[in-house]
């Protein structure tokens, strides 16, 4: 019979004499998720040679594996020292000061290591950046926009999602309304750092329509300071300015309306507050059409942006004065004529309607009919409990 003439009962590991065997020994544990006896190897390699930065980047992984973090930022420190311009090298310090929660030496190690990176490492490095910079946007988040904006309070709730592009997705709570908005992009390399949210139109919009809304930030011991775009196109340099907010961890209070307020209109019956509700939509709404037209100049289309903005915060502030139940009977029953209103409504409903309809905020009846089917449904959903 035939007998091989090698004893093939050796190992790599038993073969193993140079620094370079010990290094394939360790890169074949590795492969095989051995990762302590990658690490030996690559121990025994240093040991042979000490001047190679590749045993150590290689150990430094290892270590990472197995949750040894000092250890690998040690590795990955050694190997910038013996080659300050080994990319891989400042890949690997950057991944472990993140793991080890020191996310700004994290950051200066990445933007070092970009110096000298090319092709896969640049990515890598960005990566490590984005990470870092991410892990301080998750929470939830609170600011109240400048006046001009419209004065609302603002919450975003940032979770990460990798198979974003911007590596984060952000629910954004305005007006009693939460709309879950994707981050297209995160650029950390831009001074300032920039991320762009992509939200969903409004529930009465195109249902595939997306606005992208792009935010300059910072983030130190004050909060989250973001500043977009007002009246413009132009990604605003600082933060200042009718864009800028700052967000806070804790939510944002008094804002609405004052106890007095709220113990008045409590007094009053429906009716009277349906009157009173309705004589203060009429002397916010303009006597003019506020609705952007393709025609508009730029000038008009801001200026009719900025009074939409303007009417938003007060039909906001009525709805949280008079209750949500008198918006829904004035602007989803009366208004529409789905509903008749009590006798002593009716002129200030009339009167309400004539201005909607100055404004071009009175649905035409193609929208009426969807708005009717809509409130039959969510009435049917709220009687079978499914609301």
């Amino acid at each position: 019979s035939f007998r091989c003439p090698f004893d093939t009962s050796r190992t790599l590991r038993d073969m193993a004499q140079t620094a370079e065997d010990w290094k394939k020994v360790g890169n074949d544990a590795f492969s095989s998720g051995k990762w302590e006896e990658a690490i030996e190897a690559y121990t025994s390699a240093i040991a042979l040679n000490d001047q190679q930065p590749t045993f150590f980047t290689n150990r430094s992984v290892a270590h990472m594996k197995v949750r040894k973090f000092e250890e690998a930022l040690n590795d990955a420190e050694a190997a910038v020292a013996l080659k300050p311009t080994f990319a891989k090298a400042y890949l690997r310090k950057a991944r472990a000061l993140e793991k080890m929660g020191r996310k700004k030496e994290s950051i200066e190690a990445a933007k070092a290591g970009l110096e000298h990176a090319a092709d896969k490492v640049v990515d890598e490095l960005t990566t490590v950046w984005k990470d870092c910079i991410i892990s301080d946007l998750l929470g939830k988040w609170y600011g109240q926009v400048s006046d001009e904006m419209g004065g609302y309070v603002q919450e975003f709730e940032i979770k990460a999602d990798a198979r974003q592009r911007g590596g984060f997705v952000c629910d954004v709570a305005v007006m009693n309304q939460t709309r879950p908005a994707s981050a297209h992009e995160l650029n950390v390399k831009a001074e300032p750092m920039s991320f762009t949210l992509a939200l969903p139109a409004p529930s009465d919009g195109p249902s595939n329509m997306v606005i992208p809304i792009t935010y300059i930030f910072r983030i130190d011991d004050q909060g989250l300071h973001l500043c977009c775009p007002f009246m413009t196109h132009d990604l605003p340099k600082t933060f200042s300015g009718p864009g800028y907010v700052l967000m806070k961890r804790t939510p944002v209070e008094g804002t609405g309306p004052s106890e007095e307020e709220k113990r008045e209109v409590a007094a009053l019956s429906e009716p009277e507050r349906v009157n009173r509700f309705c004589e203060a939509m009429i002397t916010v709404l303009p006597d003019h059409d506020v609705d952007p037209k393709p025609e508009d100049t730029e000038e008009v289309h801001m200026a009719k942006a900025k009074q939409q903005i303007l009417l938003n915060k007060s039909m906001f502030h009525a709805n949280e004065l008079y209750g949500e139940q008198i918006t829904q009977m004035v602007f989803g029953e009366y208004v529409l004529g789905l509903k008749e209103p009590p006798s002593q409504c009716s002129s200030q409903i009339a009167a309400l309607r004539a201005k909607m309809d100055k404004a071009g905020l009175l649905p035409g009846e193609e929208d009426r009919k969807k708005l009717a089917a809509r409130q039959k449904q969510q009435g049917d959903a709220r009687r079978t409990g499914r609301s």
